[in-house]
């Protein structure tokens, strides 16, 4: 499911969630039951722009992890080994 491809894992993850707008409404219905940080659509853009998700809050990480099924070792490997 997970092949190595050109694509960066928080593009495919941003595109298994059903694109950034989609992300972002899930990432905030999921903070708002959890009690979690909210997220905006500059944000992940960013994070797409940068490749990388910040490991702070780890709300953001386990949210898009939990939302689109990509691990967070693919998402960080830097931080998950």
């Amino acid at each position: 499911m997970f092949a190595a491809t050109d694509e960066s894992a928080i593009a495919q993850a941003i595109r298994l969630s059903g694109g950034i707008a989609e992300l972002v409404r899930k990432m905030n219905r999921r903070a708002e039951s959890s009690g979690g940080a909210n997220v905006t659509r500059y944000q992940v853009y960013r994070w797409r722009r940068e490749g990388m998700i910040p490991a702070d809050p780890a709300d953001y990480l386990l949210g898009v992890e939990a939302i689109s099924g990509v691990p967070r070792e693919r998402l960080r490997p830097d931080l998950y080994v």
